[in-house]
């Protein structure tokens, strides 16, 4: 979460995001989050795992996606794109 800008902006960084990939199929298997709004997070993640199987919706397709900025849930993009790229040098408020 100390990537988060919100969380920075709330001086609220303990916790974390774990995604769980399928590597075959790029599909969102399963996640683990620890911290301040977690259980918000967690629906978030539920429905890519959810629309990745129904619908065949790619982590690609999500990291494409528009996620509001600002909010506790952006953890989410941020962790997609932390499977292939440095995170650090992505968020506009990291360290």
């Amino acid at each position: 979460m100390k990537y988060v800008p919100q969380a920075l902006t709330s001086f609220n960084t303990q916790g974390f995001v774990k995604l769980v990939a399928d590597k075959e199929t790029d599909y969102l298997i399963g996640a683990h989050i620890i911290g301040f709004n977690a259980g918000e997070i967690i629906q978030t993640a539920s429905l890519i795992i959810s629309f990745g199987k129904k619908y065949g919706v790619s982590l690609i397709d999500i990291s494409t996606e528009f996620f509001p900025y600002l909010v506790q849930v952006e953890a989410i993009k941020l962790a997609i794109l932390a499977l292939d790229k440095d995170v650090e040098k992505l968020s506009c408020c990291a360290n």
